[in-house]
């Protein structure tokens, strides 16, 4: 489970213990967009 508002993401599970990396990979996107519309 994941949500989302503006810049904020929060999650109810621990995927660095499934070996899953889609949710890290989605919090650096976010974060390399944020960064991005600040330029």
């Amino acid at each position: 489970m994941a949500a989302k508002e503006k810049h904020m993401l929060v999650t109810s599970f621990h995927s660095e213990l499934t070996g899953d990396t889609r949710g890290h990979a989605y919090f650096l996107e976010m974060i390399s967009q944020s960064k991005k519309e600040k330029l």
